[in-house]
């Protein structure tokens, strides 16, 4: 990304609300296989399901990754949930009313901790990801979906932008000169697109919730245990505010967070991760119990349930 010359800004506000966006499209790019996602750097296009059933039969749209000509970003690894926690953090700084957020910032939006300590090698990885988000471009062709009244009339049927539109500059932030200052440019296309959706389905596009759930008492944050837990949190807060599922899968945890490769000691410090994160949510009164169910001898899923039940588990 292009440096600018510094440039002053002030004080930054952390985002009390998370949100994230929780559609077709933004699953099926952070959760794809490594071959899906090298086809498709390799120019096939993949669809994703707008409506399931109306009058005009199942409706898809389809999309397409590409990178910034100029960008010298490492392409050769699938966008996964880290990726998928970091720009939910950007897009929670930016709906908060924040022109910019630095590292410092996005690593407490993915703990949900205020006061989160971040070391030199984490601020690393974590503009390194901001870098690829930055890079990667996208393509939507909503034309179907528009055709069956999905989106607004009027709006343009093809949607071309990075995932995060944003540069990176070096900049004076009260009064201190940063390097890793993310000044946002534009709303994300991802958000965009679930924002302008119509009726019920627009309305389950985004989640909105408290930051601090992420915040998982005496649980040290690593890249690992922060994808577990927005993971899980997310699932919990999409059951509960549009009556998903109260079920999550061991094996879907593993592999939308890229553990499947773990071996048993692994397993058992993951479950483990997994319970507290279930145990700081009862505590906190986001749910009211839960349980890791264990079948022939194998752990296989968690189920949860809340203080006010939803009324069916579709």
């Amino acid at each position: 990304m292009n440096q600018d010359e510094p440039k002053k800004f002030q004080v930054q506000s952390l985002p009390t609300k998370r949100i994230s966006v929780n559609d077709a499209l933004t699953h099926d790019l952070f959760s794809m296989t490594d071959d899906e996602y090298d086809a498709l750097m390799d120019g096939d296009e993949r669809t994703f399901l707008e409506a399931a059933k109306s009058k005009h039969g199942k409706i898809e749209s389809r999309y397409w990754l590409d990178v910034l000509d100029d960008s010298c970003v490492d392409v050769s690894r699938r966008l996964d949930e880290y990726d998928r926690d970091i720009l939910d953090a950007c897009l929670s700084s930016q709906n908060a009313g924040n022109r910019c957020a630095t590292s410092a910032v996005i690593w407490r939006g993915i703990t949900g901790d205020k006061d989160a300590r971040l070391t030199p090698a984490e601020k690393k990885k974590i503009m390194e990801r901001v870098n690829r988000l930055a890079c990667t471009r996208i393509t939507v062709d909503i034309s179907d979906a528009q055709d069956a009244k999905i989106y607004p009339a009027g709006m343009t049927y093809k949607i071309k932008s990075t995932l995060l539109p944003c540069k990176i500059v070096t900049a004076e932030l009260n009064g201190q000169i940063v390097d890793d200052l993310i000044c946002f440019n534009a709303e994300s296309p991802l958000l965009r697109l679930a924002r302008a959706r119509t009726g019920k389905k627009g309305q389950k596009q985004i989640l909105t919730y408290e930051s601090a759930l992420l915040n998982v008492p005496n649980q040290r944050c690593t890249p690992t245990t922060t994808k577990i837990t927005n993971y899980i949190v997310r699932r919990v807060e999409a059951a509960k505010q549009h009556h998903m599922a109260r079920t999550i899968l061991l094996s879907t945890i593993a592999r939308n967070c890229a553990l499947e490769a773990a071996d048993r000691r692994r397993q058992h410090e993951y479950r483990k991760t997994i319970e507290n994160v279930m145990k700081s949510l009862v505590e906190k009164g986001e749910i009211s119990s839960f349980e890791v169910v264990k079948e022939q001898g194998k752990y296989t899923k968690i189920t949860f349930n809340f203080n006010a039940e939803c009324s069916d588990d579709s």
